[in-house]
């Protein structure tokens, strides 16, 4: 599984599998920092305070995976916009994302998949 975590300008992270189980368990917990969402896969938009707040949550349960958090914060931190998109390659069309946050998504990862 291939997963990006980028800013609004294009800047990401990409994550190894593991790394990528890591940082999406966290989404399943009460500091949940996605606002939108594909429902068929982890595909979403995230809020980056939250999403700040999940990290030092989760800096403090592996230690191991402290140089992905900093990457991490660090995205965040410098990113112009409020929001870091999360992109991951399958084959998904996003049938049933019908928000007005998965168009500003499909802008910034530049996935035209997106069905309406």
């Amino acid at each position: 599984m291939v997963v990006k975590i980028l800013d609004a300008l294009g800047q990401f992270v990409q994550l190894s599998d593991s790394q990528a189980s890591f940082i999406l368990e966290g989404f399943s917990g009460s500091l949940d920092p996605r606002v939108s969402s594909c429902v068929t896969c982890n595909s979403s938009v995230i809020a980056t305070e939250p999403f700040n707040t999940l990290l030092d949550e989760l800096s403090n349960v592996r230690t191991d995976e402290s140089e992905l958090i900093t990457q991490l914060v660090d995205l965040a931190e410098n990113s112009e916009s409020v929001h870091l998109y999360v992109w991951e390659d399958n084959s998904c069309v996003h049938v049933l994302w019908r928000d007005p946050l998965a168009s500003e998504w499909s802008t910034v990862t530049g996935e035209q998949r997106l069905h309406h």
